[in-house]
């Protein structure tokens, strides 16, 4: 390793030193001597903390980091997801990834996997790969993981000749063909952790909102709620409320609007902010003949709600004076009762 790297590497080891020696509680004065005698401006990528460390700003980054408000190289909804120990313990997942995580071998993010990637770095343990190959051009053609192909990106795609490209396809390119979502779409049934896969992958989909909002998963037919409360539904795909599924449709992986993945054990779901209310919220769970929606239509009235099936019957309904969610697309309903329409599937 010359100079420049072992000079990076050897800042993050003393980083990681400091946050071991003072926790729970982080000594920024001490991180910020750390990186003033190794001559660096901001913490090194390995660090997975964003953004220059000058004076007064290192408490904004390191909270930042521990809420979750994430390097592009790590993601705490995935973190929690893949390991529980992690989800149910008073850590916070950045935290336990800097000074437990990565000696174990465990994953920062869905698309990284410190496996795969030693096995291209010959002589490198897992855990040291992912340090190693953001400090060393020659690594920069490996793949980190099968999601992503970051070789391809460096030979032929807008790479800037100065980032490693796994950081850089994850901060500004992070769709097709660079990562690979459709492979995981496929993945999904037959994933060691599918939750954390699928958080993965609507991650790289909807980056935008991804970076916004919240995690939830919900256990395939865990629930037969019907009472007052809040219902997360998306027509003509699911419907959910905390206890889990209570109705899906059809066999669709990805919800119309890329907000929600199916898997065989869970539903998947980034959180959006709309919410509505209403008195009775009728979910339909099959496609309806003429008579089906003559009668649905003739049993709604003012204040509720219908969750159609296809674009086609949303429309019917409306024509019939029905107000409806718009098919495909996610929303919570807080519903005084939920009226199931053709059963659960």
């Amino acid at each position: 390793m010359d100079d420049g790297r072992a000079e990076v590497q050897g800042c993050l080891d003393e980083l990681r030193g400091s946050l071991a020696d003072t926790r729970p509680f982080v000594d920024r004065g001490a991180l910020r001597r750390i990186l003033r005698r190794h001559g660096l401006g901001r913490f090194p990528d390995g660090f997975m903390v964003a953004g220059p460390a000058g004076r007064g700003v290192i408490a904004t980054l390191l909270r930042r980091a521990r809420r979750g408000q994430e390097h592009p190289l790590f993601s705490s909804a995935f973190y929690r997801a893949a390991y529980p120990d992690v989800a149910t313990s008073a850590v916070d997942p950045w935290s336990h990834y800097q000074l437990l995580g990565r000696n174990e071998g465990r994953r920062p993010h869905p698309f990284i996997d410190p496996e795969h990637l030693a096995r291209q770095m010959p002589g490198v343990r897992s855990a040291d790969a992912l340090d190693r190959y953001l400090v060393d051009a020659s690594f920069w053609d490996a793949d980190p993981s099968p999601y992503i192909d970051a070789a391809r990106f460096r030979d032929e795609g807008p790479w800037d000749g100065r980032t490693p490209p796994l950081l850089q396809v994850l901060r500004d390119y992070p769709v097709d063909p660079w990562v690979r979502s459709r492979l995981g779409l496929i993945d999904l049934a037959d994933a060691r952790d599918p939750v954390a896969l699928a958080i993965g992958v609507l991650g790289v989909r909807r980056p935008a909102l991804a970076r916004m909002t919240g995690v939830s998963a919900w256990r395939r037919n865990g629930s037969t709620g019907r009472g007052p409360g809040a219902y997360r539904v998306i027509p003509g795909y699911f419907i959910a409320d905390a206890a889990g599924e209570i109705a899906s449709v059809g066999r669709m992986v990805e919800s119309p609007d890329g907000t929600a993945l199916r898997s065989p054990g869970h539903i998947v779901a980034l959180d959006v902010r709309e919410v509505r209310e209403c008195r009775t919220l009728a979910f339909c769970a099959v496609e309806l003949g003429p008579d089906g929606l003559a009668g649905l239509a003739s049993e709604l009235g003012a204040g509720d709600l219908a969750a159609p099936v296809s674009r086609e019957q949303e429309e019917i309904l409306r024509v019939a004076g029905i107000e409806t969610l718009p098919h495909g697309r996610q929303a919570t309903v807080r519903a005084q009762s939920l009226r199931l329409v053709g059963g659960a599937g």
